[in-house]
This record gives structure tokens, sequence and C-alpha cells, in this order.
């Protein structure tokens, strides 16, 4: 009789357990949705000027149009027989205008002065660039044009 009775709690024992094992295989867990936070945008420093943002400034006519215009009005000095490279630095402000500029010293070998006024007046009087956007927003953005004076070119 006792082996009959460990038996049957054997036998319930089993099912119990079988029982309880299929209903958690059975207990899918929740899908887990991805949490969608809407952060504001950092504010835009409007006094910064910054050295590269998402869209970056553009002159009038894209670069074609920038090469054009240097093209048509760097006048090279009387006499003048070197070739030389020229990097210009200069702000494109949020409105578009140009201001800053000046001949980057660390990227130009000492050319003559003359070259160098000449590059520097030619970049002042061009008309005023699609300025750089951050977040959306204008704002001031550095930039850097070579220019190359050469000597027989037309």
């Amino acid at each position: 009789m006792l082996k009959v009775r460990i038996l049957r709690l054997a036998v319930l024992a089993t099912v119990l357990m079988a029982t309880g094992a299929a209903a958690q295989a059975q207990t899918k867990p929740a899908a887990r949705q991805p949490i969608r936070l809407k952060l504001p945008a950092p504010p835009i420093d409007t006094a910064r000027v910054y050295t590269y943002v998402e869209q970056m400034p553009q002159p009038p006519g894209g670069m074609e149009g920038l090469m054009q215009y240097l093209g048509k009005n760097v006048k090279l000095p009387h006499h003048y027989t070197d070739n030389t490279k020229v990097y210009v630095r200069f702000t494109v402000r949020a409105d578009g205008r140009i201001s800053n500029v000046h001949v980057a010293k660390e990227n130009s070998p000492e050319p003559d002065p003359r070259i160098e006024a000449e590059a520097v007046r030619v970049i002042r009087q061009m008309p005023p660039w699609t300025p750089g956007r951050q977040a959306g927003q204008p704002v001031k953005v550095a930039y850097t044009v070579p220019i190359t004076f050469c000597y027989g070119l037309k």
C-alpha cells in the first residue's frame, strides 16, 4: 500500500511539473516597444563662428560660380612674374555677407604683399553667399579659399 501511495505521489508530482512547464512555455513575454523621446535641439550660439556645420555656406552659383567670379575679378599686378597660391580665410555671416577677410599665413608661403592685397580685395567684394546652417538656423561659418595667381594665363 505504501508503494502505491508513493507511486501515485510521483505520478502527481510529474503531472504538476509538466503542467507548470507547459504554462511557462506558452506565456509570451510582453513585446518591448522602443521609447521615442523628442529632445529639444541644443541652443544655437549666434556669436560663435563655426568651422563645420550641417549645411556649409555656398557662394552664388556654387563652386563653379566662385571660380568664374575669381577668374573674372582677380587682377595681377603689373610686371608680376611668379606663380603663387594664397589661402584667404573669411567668415560667412548668418546673413550671407563676407567679413573678417585675411590671408592665412600658416598655409601661404610669403607671397608678394600686392598679391595678398589683391586676394583680400577680391574676396571682400564678393556678393553675399547662401549662409551655412546648423539645426536649420543660419550661423556664421569660417571659410578658406585658395586663390592661385598664374602669370601668363588668361
